[in-house]
């Protein structure tokens, strides 16, 4: 008897701790350190015709201007854009088109972030207190 309710107690908690974990959750947030290094800040959609290639939606800070088609030369093959969706990009410029801002040795694939309005307002709120 007393095996059966240790070993109920031993469930309960670990169903607890599974819980409190993936409801606690945080998503990835908007690295500071890119969207300061960039040169640029946009919002844009991913050319169909030619996949290096951005159609400026907005620009948030940068002296880019929207409706622009820009070069980035970085773009990862499996983020948003690929799917057509608006997304937030830091750029920095490269020879006379584009990369993705990259952080010094970062390993993992540049981080663009989907153009949702609290992800855009965080990354306001960023450029905000730099100054910018």
């Amino acid at each position: 008897m007393l095996l059966k309710i240790a070993i109920g107690a031993v469930l309960f908690w670990s169903l607890a701790l599974a819980a409190m974990a993936v409801l606690s959750a945080n998503p990835p947030g908007v690295s500071r350190d890119q969207i300061l290094r960039a040169d640029a800040v946009i919002t844009a959609r991913r050319d169909k015709d030619r996949p290096d290639r951005l159609r400026i939606e907005r620009v948030l800070s940068g002296g880019l201007t929207a409706d622009d088609m820009v070069v980035v030369h970085n773009l990862p093959e499996d983020s948003p854009l690929a799917a057509g969706e608006s997304c937030v990009v830091p750029l920095s410029h490269f020879r006379r088109d584009y990369v993705v801002t990259t952080l010094e040795a970062q390993r993992a694939p540049p981080l663009i972030y989907h153009a949702l309005p609290e992800t855009i307002a965080e990354i306001r709120q960023i450029l905000r207190e730099a100054g910018e």
